[in-house]
C-alpha cells in the first residue's frame, strides 16, 4: 500500500477501503477516529471505531478530513 498525492481524499478512502486496514483519521476539529473504514459515498466515510469505542460506527463527511495515517511499512 502506498499514497497516491494526486488523487482526492475520497479516492484514498475508497483505496483504504479495499485494503481493509486499521486507519487513524484527523479531522478539523483535531478529533481522531481510530478504526476500518466499512463504506465511501460521494461527501461521508462509515467508519468502525476501535479502541474507547470499539462497539460504534462513525459517519464522517469527507470534507471535515485533515489527514488520514495508516502504517504500511513493516516494523
Amino acid at each position: 500500500m502506498s499514497f497516491n498525492a494526486k488523487g482526492t481524499m475520497k479516492d484514498l478512502l475508497t483505496s483504504l477501503l479495499k485494503a481493509k486496514k486499521t486507519v487513524y483519521v484527523i479531522l478539523n476539529s483535531g478529533k481522531e477516529y481510530v478504526g476500518i473504514i466499512l463504506k465511501v459515498e460521494q461527501n461521508l466515510v462509515v467508519f468502525q471505531t476501535q479502541g474507547k469505542k470499539n462497539f460504534y460506527d462513525a459517519v464522517i463527511r469527507i470534507e471535515d478530513i485533515t489527514s488520514i495515517e495508516v502504517k504500511v511499512r513493516a516494523e
